[in-house]
């Protein structure tokens, strides 16, 4: 049903963005080559009058979806870190999370909830990504940001383990799936003081009147049923 109301969404709007839409439905966790950002910035420019030729534009469709879509296992996330040259957070945590429950990290502003979502988002398909920066009171250049991340793959008995650094393509059974679908990792802020991990989206709205401030980032469990791997 999803694909279907994002079909027909996209069949009302002008041709550029249905192009620009089909590039990036076609491209391999959906990361644009240097190739479809020069197209996409030609039939803008022709769009807003700076030209005079009008670019072809091929739209997006239901054969774009799927060749993306994947037949592979999907996966669950269970856990980030220990991080590397990511704002300030600390290099030897791990922040795991439930792999059939809710998980709710909470802390006070500045204590690395937020570093953990932007991994998050990197790494499963969101809408919205930020940029992973080092820690702005280093002096020099930064390092890209790394992090183990361990995820189960569908019919999986033990997580698997791979460092990622930013830059690169997140792992594939990650990023197959859309941020918020409940077959991958979906996250939220719901204060300025809480942020929920959960793999059945669904299930936010049970946790909407958790609000528990602490010092330091703390994860702990929602549901009685939840449990790590």
């Amino acid at each position: 049903m999803a694909e279907v109301g994002l079909l027909e969404w996209a069949d009302k709007q002008p041709d550029w963005i249905r192009d620009a839409l089909r590039r990036h439905a076609a491209r391999p966790g959906f990361n644009l080559e240097q190739e479809d950002k020069a197209g996409v910035t030609a039939r803008v420019r022709h769009v807003g009058g700076f030209t005079a030729d009008l670019p072809e534009c091929s739209p997006l469709s239901a054969e774009h979806l799927r060749a993306n879509s994947s037949n592979e296992p999907r996966a669950v996330l269970c856990s980030l870190g220990p991080v590397k040259h990511l704002n300030r957070l600390a290099e030897e945590q791990q922040l795991r999370f439930a792999t059939d429950g809710i998980t709710i990290i909470y802390g006070d502003n500045g204590s690395g909830k937020s570093g953990y979502c932007r991994i998050a988002k990197k790494l499963c398909r969101s809408l919205t990504a930020d940029d992973l920066l080092g820690n702005v009171f280093e002096i020099g250049t930064k390092p890209p940001a790394e992090v183990l991340v361990r995820f189960l793959e569908e019919g999986a008995t033990e997580p698997t383990p791979i460092t990622w650094k930013d830059g690169t393509l997140p792992p594939r059974q990650l990023h197959g799936s859309p941020f918020s679908t409940p077959r991958t990792l979906a996250s939220t802020s719901i204060s300025k003081t809480v942020s929920v991990f959960c793999p059945q989206p669904s299930r936010f709205s049970k946790a909407m009147d958790v609000t528990a401030p602490s010092s330091k980032p703390t994860s702990g469990k929602k549901s009685k049923r939840s449990k790590r791997t």
